[in-house]
């Protein structure tokens, strides 16, 4: 059996960034959303998801947009 199917999970835990790297994944993300799709289709939830991370983690970082 997997280790994946043997904790229960359907996909491998990935290993946990530091806390500055996350937050310069979260950016270097929202920078190219931003130029690709300008200011009004830029929301935490699509940076999330281009970051690989939570919404809730982007928003532990960056309580709201600017």
């Amino acid at each position: 059996m997997s280790p994946a199917r043997q904790t229960g999970r359907s996909r491998p835990r990935r290993r946990r960034l530091p806390r500055e790297q996350r937050r310069q994944a979260i950016l270097v993300a929202a920078r190219k959303l931003l130029l690709a799709r300008g200011y009004g289709e830029l929301t935490m939830e699509r940076v999330a998801r281009a970051a690989g991370v939570s919404k809730a983690l982007v928003y532990d970082h960056f309580a709201h947009r600017r």
